[in-house]
């Protein structure tokens, strides 16, 4: 426990809203997204362990790519909400580190929105291919799995990126005002 509250200090790089309503909502929902991809994580490591074996005793294995390819995309965006919370993506922040202060916040926020917009997007787009799916019975070639399974990830996913950046503006606000008085 006490590990936890460390680990959550040490990668928090902004200030957060309070856990109260709705954000509690979504950190839930978000810490559990994540720990499925994590999850999701630990079995395609036992899929890779499988098609080694199935190499070594000469079995058929022809199954393994394309179930690794759809789990590999549930994990990029069942992790994507809480890697944006907690600042775990990679950056590239050679200029940004040398502005201002006060330029650093109008371009988080910036960023935020632009995300926000992006996300938005995505989420459309990804209900109107799930959609298709569903109308037309896509189902994956090896596995006959049902392209909804694998698309939904992706308006998922993106809607709880663009929470995670609205709560990034919040958070950048309140820090932008706590520094300014």
């Amino acid at each position: 426990m006490i590990h936890r509250r460390l680990r959550r200090v040490s990668t928090q790089t902004v200030a957060e809203p309070r856990r109260h309503g709705a954000w509690t909502l979504f950190f839930f929902l978000s810490d559990t997204f994540h720990h499925l991809g994590v999850l999701l994580i630990v079995f395609v490591l036992l899929v890779i362990v499988y098609q080694i074996a199935g190499r070594l005793i000469r079995a058929s294995t022809f199954d393994t790519v394309e179930l690794t390819s759809y789990l590999l995309i549930w994990i990029t965006f069942a992790c994507l909400p809480k890697a944006h919370r907690e600042g775990r993506h990679i950056r590239v922040d050679l200029i940004y580190a040398r502005l201002s202060k006060r330029t650093q916040y109008a371009l988080d926020i910036f960023s935020g929105l632009i995300s926000i917009m992006l996300s938005a997007i995505v989420v459309w787009q990804g209900i109107l291919i799930c959609e298709e799916c569903v109308q037309a019975g896509d189902a994956t070639l090896i596995l006959h799995t049902p392209m909804i399974f694998i698309n939904i990830a992706l308006p998922v996913g993106m809607l709880l990126f663009g929470i995670a950046s609205a709560e990034k503006i919040v958070s950048r606000s309140i820090e932008y005002r706590q520094n300014d008085k």
